[in-house]
This record gives C-alpha cells, structure tokens and sequence, in this order.
C-alpha cells in the first residue's frame, strides 16, 4: 500500500519503498509510512462508518511518524457532527490526530471543529472508549 500511495502521488522519497536507505542512510528504524496514507484511512473511516454524512472538513497534525515495523491503528469517537480521530504506532504511540467536519448533504458545514490539541494521555484513554476502530498492516 505505501509503495502504490507514493507512485500514484509521484512521491519518489526513498524513505517509503527503500529499506535499506532508509534504516542505513536516513537512520530510522523502518520505512516511513507516508502520513497521507493515514490520514486518507482516516477519511476513508468516517466515510465507511457514517456513509450518509459526507465531509464538511478535515484536519490532521502529525504528531511522529509511522514506521512498517507492525500494525498502527485508527480510532474515532464521533459527537454529534464532529469526529475524534487519531492514530497509533505499532508500539501504541499516538502517531496522527485529526479532526473531522460532517455536512449536510450538500457538503455545508454544521458547525465548529474540536481542537485536535489534546495530550497524549487523554488519546489513550479515549482508545479504550473509541466507538470505531481499525488496524493496518503497513505493507
């Protein structure tokens, strides 16, 4: 999935599809999952869960990266016409938080985004709560 992301988006970084340049020359553990690639799951996952609601807006902050060294995860706690999102590492690390508009059926807005900045805790903490949830294998 990474390798055909970064051809699609003519992304010829050698840290998403050349593991040894990545861990030998760039010095990271694996290769860097692409954080477009997460965030496009994440968008993909509110469609999938509220497929009536298309997106009104979406924001994300990369918090680290995301490595193919085993699954990262995605949850999302829905309220009302916004949505929670948030990634974690293989490790259980946040990776990837965002924020998720629903519109109406014409796309409009129906009200204000939630703040993406919360603490890492807290992410945890909603994991456990979250009322989506999916896994991914890297490769």
């Amino acid at each position: 999935m990474i390798f055909r992301l970064s051809a699609v988006r003519f992304n010829s970084h050698r840290i998403h599809y050349d593991r040894d340049y990545a861990t030998k020359q760039e010095g990271y553990p694996g290769l860097v999952v692409p954080v477009t690639l997460v965030t496009f799951l994440m968008m993909e996952m509110c469609r999938a869960e509220a497929p009536d609601r298309p997106l009104a807006s979406f924001s994300y902050r990369s918090e680290k990266p995301v490595f193919d060294l085993g699954p990262y995860s995605l949850f999302g706690a829905p309220e009302g016409d916004a949505v929670t999102l948030w990634a974690t590492d293989y490790e259980n690390d946040l990776a990837v938080t965002a924020s998720a508009q629903a519109g109406d059926r014409s796309g409009k807005r129906n009200s204000r985004l939630h703040n993406t900045s919360e603490n890492t805790a807290s992410k945890k903490a909603q994991a456990r709560s979250a009322r989506w949830a999916s896994a991914y294998s890297p490769t």
